[in-house]
């Protein structure tokens, strides 16, 4: 099976694509008048003829309105069996020289296809949001530490030190558990030499530990794939979560994550906390948190909780929530019951776009930490992708902390060595979109 899904995939599914993509004539859209009624009405009636399908079972079988949006949006997409019936329908003779088809119905069908696999994309993914809010399944509170074991990827001498630190404050003295730290060196010409550096930097880095009283174990990994060798030792010390370093380049690029991070944590679904302290934790007197709106319904809601709750009464500082009402008040309860010894207040933040208004209050001594999620999670929204530039533009030279939770996902089943070392989740539309915002921004300026 896998073999013939690798062939259709990779070979006679692109191939048929491309076939039917050379057959459409593109200066038919510019013609007139009657080719456009013709795309008109076969995507008009193309996604009607769904809807009223979907929406008819479920009046007809009493299922709530949301089942029927999921309905709809996963059966209205057309794809290959819209194109193989134009393609025999061009082929099929009604009369000397005349055909069932002609041009005008191939170029309205794949016109169809393009607005009817984005209609039930953004129809599927809304309608799954709502259903996961109608259950209102708020992650139990359990103990978040039943199975800690920090994993900490460290490369430069110059944030290593501080990582261990924020892990030691993180971390539950009383399950005694081990940090894991890592050093994963490219398998090229240099490895040798790096493995050696980063031999001698996890020995530091253990001394360091040792000092506090805290277990560590090391390792240097020889990998072909960063993000794959970090994702491999995750799961051999089954390990719950990661705690690496964001680089502190100033500019404004599209590497803002660095050069495997995003691969990172689109493969992995378990906690990832990416930090960029700019001076010594101790020093930090109050903690600023970020939280988006129906972060409580994510499964890792408590594990990040309790990771800055420890973090604050370490630092015996202060702790400000900004997140919507129902979101602090599950915030408080926690906090109230689990860190009574925690200074916690909480403030109102409507809606995520407010993020950059809070880096005025955001001081040199403070820890910023952003709660964000991956993309196709339930407190995912699409300003999330402006995260980078709001960064650099608005937290410049602050220390820093951006954590993705916990999320259902893929538990790195389809882990492969062959993964190309940095993936984006980029889509066409996300693409014109920024082109649209520079255009625009050209045009006011």
């Amino acid at each position: 099976m896998s073999r013939i899904e690798f062939t259709g995939n990779a070979l006679f599914i692109p191939y048929f694509l491309i076939g039917v993509g050379m057959l459409i004539n593109v200066r038919l859209l510019f013609e007139g008048v009657r080719i456009l009624w013709v795309v008109f009405a076969i995507v008009f009636f193309g996604t009607l003829g769904k809807a009223v399908a979907a929406y008819a079972s479920a009046a007809l079988f009493r299922l709530p309105r949301r089942t029927a949006h999921m309905m709809f949006g996963l059966t209205s997409a057309h794809a290959a069996g819209a194109i193989a019936i134009v393609m025999v329908g061009l082929k099929l003779p009604v009369s000397p020289g005349h055909f069932v088809f002609d041009n005008e119905v191939l170029n309205g069908i794949v016109i169809m296809i393009l607005f009817t696999c984005i209609i039930s994309t953004v129809v599927t993914e809304r309608s799954a949001q709502s259903i996961r809010l109608e259950n209102k399944e708020e992650p139990e509170m359990v103990k978040a530490d039943d199975d800690e074991k920090m994993l900490i990827p460290v490369k430069y001498p110059e944030y290593a030190d501080s990582l261990i630190s924020l892990a030691t404050m993180m971390r539950n003295p009383k399950l005694k558990r081990d940090l894991v730290a890592l050093n994963v060196v490219y398998d090229d010409v240099n490895a040798t030499r790096n493995q050696t550096e980063g031999q001698r930097l996890l020995e530091h880095l253990h001394q360091v530990a040792s000092a506090g009283d805290v277990p560590m174990t090391t390792q240097v990994r020889i990998a072909a794939n960063i993000a794959n060798g970090i994702r491999h030792a995750f799961k051999e010390f089954q390990a719950s979560e990661v705690i690496m370093g964001l680089h502190n380049r100033s500019e404004m690029s599209k590497g803002f994550w660095g050069q495997f991070t995003q691969s990172l944590y689109n493969g992995l679904s378990r906690q990832i906390t990416i930090a960029r302290i700019m001076q010594p934790l101790n020093t930090i007197r109050r903690i600023q948190v970020a939280v988006p709106s129906r972060a409580e319904f994510e499964p890792g809601f408590y594990r990040w909780l309790e990771r800055l709750a420890r973090v604050a009464g370490n630092l015996e500082c202060r702790i400000v929530f900004h997140g919507r009402q129902d979101t602090l008040q599950l915030i408080n309860n926690y906090i109230r019951n689990r860190h009574s010894n925690v200074r916690a207040e909480y403030m109102q933040m409507e809606h995520w776009n407010e993020l950059p208004e809070l880096a005025s209050n955001v001081q040199e001594d403070h820890l910023f930490a952003i709660i964000t999620a991956r993309k196709g999670t339930i407190s995912y929204k699409t300003a999330m992708e402006r995260l980078p530039d709001e960064v650099n533009r608005h937290f410049r030279g602050k220390t820093l902390m951006i954590i993705f939770p916990d999320q259902y996902g893929d538990r790195m089943d389809n882990m492969t060595f062959t993964q190309p070392q940095h993936t984006e989740e980029r889509s066409a539309y996300e693409v014109f979109r920024e082109w649209i915002y520079k255009k625009g921004g050209i045009g006011h300026s």
